[in-house]
Protein backbone atom coordinates (compact mmCIF):
# COMPACT_ATOMS: atom_id res chain seq x y z
CA UNK A 1 0.00 0.00 0.00
CA UNK A 2 1.08 3.54 -0.59
CA UNK A 3 1.72 5.82 2.37
CA UNK A 4 -0.34 9.23 2.39
CA UNK A 5 1.62 11.58 2.92
CA UNK A 6 0.40 14.70 4.71
CA UNK A 7 1.04 17.92 3.34
CA UNK A 8 3.36 20.32 5.45
CA UNK A 9 1.94 24.24 5.95
CA UNK A 10 4.37 26.78 6.52
CA UNK A 11 3.01 30.39 7.81
CA UNK A 12 4.13 33.78 5.56
CA UNK A 13 3.84 36.81 6.87
CA UNK A 14 1.83 39.29 4.98
CA UNK A 15 4.83 41.61 3.63
CA UNK A 16 6.60 38.21 1.95
CA UNK A 17 3.38 37.06 0.54
CA UNK A 18 2.19 40.57 -1.12
CA UNK A 19 5.63 41.12 -2.62
CA UNK A 20 6.15 37.35 -4.12
CA UNK A 21 2.76 38.14 -5.44
CA UNK A 22 3.89 41.22 -6.76
CA UNK A 23 6.87 39.50 -8.31
CA UNK A 24 5.22 37.18 -9.89
CA UNK A 25 2.52 39.53 -11.72
CA UNK A 26 5.36 41.26 -12.86
CA UNK A 27 6.82 38.10 -14.25
CA UNK A 28 3.94 37.75 -15.96
CA UNK A 29 3.50 40.63 -17.53
CA UNK A 30 7.37 40.78 -18.69
CA UNK A 31 6.56 37.31 -20.47
CA UNK A 32 3.42 38.49 -21.93
CA UNK A 33 5.65 41.33 -23.58
CA UNK A 34 8.03 38.88 -24.53
CA UNK A 35 5.35 36.91 -26.51
CA UNK A 36 3.89 40.10 -28.19
CA UNK A 37 7.24 41.39 -29.45
CA UNK A 38 7.95 37.67 -30.87
CA UNK A 39 4.33 37.69 -32.27
CA UNK A 40 5.46 40.83 -33.88
CA UNK A 41 8.70 40.16 -34.89
CA UNK A 42 7.26 37.04 -36.67
CA UNK A 43 4.32 39.13 -38.80
CA UNK A 44 7.23 41.51 -39.64
CA UNK A 45 9.54 39.10 -40.69
CA UNK A 46 6.87 37.44 -42.76
CA UNK A 47 6.31 40.74 -44.53
CA UNK A 48 9.45 41.17 -45.05
CA UNK A 49 9.89 37.62 -46.93
CA UNK A 50 6.89 38.30 -48.75
CA UNK A 51 8.21 41.69 -50.24
CA UNK A 52 11.48 40.15 -51.05
CA UNK A 53 9.87 37.48 -53.02
CA UNK A 54 8.05 40.36 -54.74
CA UNK A 55 11.27 42.31 -55.86
CA UNK A 56 12.94 39.61 -57.07
CA UNK A 57 9.96 38.26 -59.28
CA UNK A 58 9.63 42.04 -60.47
CA UNK A 59 13.32 42.48 -60.75
CA UNK A 60 13.21 38.94 -63.20
CA UNK A 61 10.26 40.39 -65.29
CA UNK A 62 12.42 43.40 -65.21
CA UNK A 63 15.10 42.14 -67.12
CA UNK A 64 13.12 40.28 -69.26
CA UNK A 65 11.37 43.41 -70.28
CA UNK A 66 14.93 44.73 -70.97
CA UNK A 67 16.11 42.37 -72.67
CA UNK A 68 13.20 41.96 -75.09
CA UNK A 69 13.30 45.25 -75.70
CA UNK A 70 17.28 45.03 -76.61
CA UNK A 71 16.23 42.06 -78.99
CA UNK A 72 13.98 44.23 -80.80
CA UNK A 73 15.93 47.19 -81.37
CA UNK A 74 17.25 47.96 -84.45
CA UNK A 75 20.90 47.11 -84.55
CA UNK A 76 23.17 49.56 -85.15
CA UNK A 77 27.30 49.34 -85.18
CA UNK A 78 27.55 51.00 -81.86
CA UNK A 79 25.15 48.54 -80.94
CA UNK A 80 26.81 45.36 -81.55
CA UNK A 81 30.15 46.62 -80.42
CA UNK A 82 28.55 47.31 -76.86
CA UNK A 83 27.88 43.96 -76.85
CA UNK A 84 30.60 42.15 -77.92
CA UNK A 85 32.86 44.36 -75.17
CA UNK A 86 30.15 43.25 -72.25
CA UNK A 87 30.31 39.54 -73.73
CA UNK A 88 34.30 39.64 -73.42
CA UNK A 89 33.87 41.70 -70.06
CA UNK A 90 32.05 38.81 -68.21
CA UNK A 91 34.46 35.86 -69.91
CA UNK A 92 37.49 37.80 -68.70
CA UNK A 93 35.91 38.44 -65.12
CA UNK A 94 34.48 34.69 -65.11
CA UNK A 95 38.00 33.86 -65.86
CA UNK A 96 39.42 36.32 -63.00
CA UNK A 97 37.33 34.77 -60.74
CA UNK A 98 38.25 31.07 -61.50
CA UNK A 99 41.72 32.02 -61.24
CA UNK A 100 41.87 34.08 -57.97
CA UNK A 101 40.11 30.88 -56.62
CA UNK A 102 42.68 28.65 -57.82
CA UNK A 103 45.08 31.07 -56.52
CA UNK A 104 43.81 31.26 -52.93
CA UNK A 105 43.81 27.58 -53.17
CA UNK A 106 47.61 27.46 -53.91
CA UNK A 107 48.12 30.01 -51.16
CA UNK A 108 46.08 27.69 -48.63
CA UNK A 109 48.34 24.77 -49.65
CA UNK A 110 51.34 27.01 -49.39
CA UNK A 111 50.29 28.09 -45.46
CA UNK A 112 49.66 24.13 -44.88
CA UNK A 113 53.33 22.94 -45.75
CA UNK A 114 54.79 25.73 -44.19
CA UNK A 115 53.25 24.81 -41.19
CA UNK A 116 53.93 21.22 -41.22
CA UNK A 117 57.76 22.01 -42.05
Amino acid sequence: MKKQENPIYSKINYEDAYSAEKSILGAQISLLNIIKIMENYRILRKQELMLKLKLKNDLKNTKEDIAKLIEQAPKTQVINERITKNKEKSKIKKEHKELSNVESELENIQRKLQEMG
